[in-house]
């Protein structure tokens, strides 16, 4: 099997979000939060410094907590938002410096191979740990990395699980194991 598309580089971050999720433990993905609780606690803190004056209106337990209640709605909003742009940005940024180039990937006996131009890259079926779906993409989750092949490419919902199936019944019996904790994947290989 060979198919040809142009990879998206927004598809890689969810490539390897998707990676990060299966391959990484809680604290490992999100050590950086505790210092978002800390920022919070400061914005919940001068927010509620400020509306001191609602002490007038409704109190002061009262204003805290709307300060609170402020705090954590300014929180949930600006980290998902500073992800979404950065995401964004970061993509725009590597497509200006370069820009994405038409991609050959085929199905070998031996494993996978994608190739761009001279460049080819080979990823042996004993190398999977795990093989996944996130929104848009087939993942493979490799040591280092979780190269990817978009269900864009496939002309059609059949080949995309004949596709999987096929990979599947090629990997080790931990990386079957695995593969089978994501839903998606259990009916493509049923």
């Amino acid at each position: 099997m060979e198919i040809g598309y142009t990879p998206n580089y927004a598809e890689s971050f969810i490539a390897g979000q998707a990676a990060a999720r299966n391959a990484f433990r809680f604290w490992q993905r999100y050590w950086c939060f505790p210092v978002y609780f800390i920022l919070g606690g400061a914005i919940g803190i001068s927010f509620g410094w400020s509306l001191n004056y609602l002490d007038d209106f409704v109190g002061g337990t009262t204003a805290f907590a709307v300060a609170a209640a402020g705090s954590l709605a300014l929180f949930v909003m600006g980290v998902g938002l500073t992800r979404s742009i950065a995401r964004r940005l970061t993509a725009r940024w590597i497509r200006q410096r370069r820009t994405e180039r038409p991609m050959l990937f085929s199905v070998e006996p031996d494993g996978l191979q994608w190739k761009t131009g001279q460049s080819v890259s080979k990823l042996g079926f004993s190398d999977i740990d795990q093989i996944f779906e996130a929104g848009p993409l087939i993942g493979f989750l490799v040591a280092g990395s979780a190269p990817f092949v978009p269900k864009r490419a496939f002309s059609s919902p059949e080949q995309c699980r004949e596709f999987i199936k096929n990979v599947f019944e090629h990997l080790s019996e931990e990386a079957k194991r695995r593969s089978m904790g994501q839903k998606s994947i259990r009916l493509a290989v049923a």
